[in-house]
């Protein structure tokens, strides 16, 4: 088991990267379905990997849901919060 410490940051070092990733890839589809769609999607998967989060039975499987579920921050303002201080609202 990781410490505490180690855990933590592991989980808020793995916003930045994968919201950078996310917000480029989200972009590719923008184009081809459209921007009200879009964010539609990635709303739905924001949602679905945030509930995830709350069953998680170990540390790896959070790590997994709040990666998934970061990747679609970057693409939606909407949903931008503390963990992007810079993101337009």
């Amino acid at each position: 088991m990781l410490a505490v410490s180690t855990t933590a940051g592991l989980l808020a070092t793995v916003i930045l990267p994968l919201s950078a990733v996310g917000g480029w890839i989200a972009g590719l589809p923008a184009d081809r379905i459209g921007r009200v769609r879009t964010p539609q999607i990635t709303n739905l998967w924001f949602s679905l990997f945030t509930s995830l989060q709350g069953f998680a039975q170990s540390f790896e499987q959070l790590f997994v849901f709040r990666a998934l579920m970061v990747t679609t921050k970057a693409s939606c303002p909407v949903q931008a919060g503390p963990d992007l201080p810079n993101a337009p609202i």
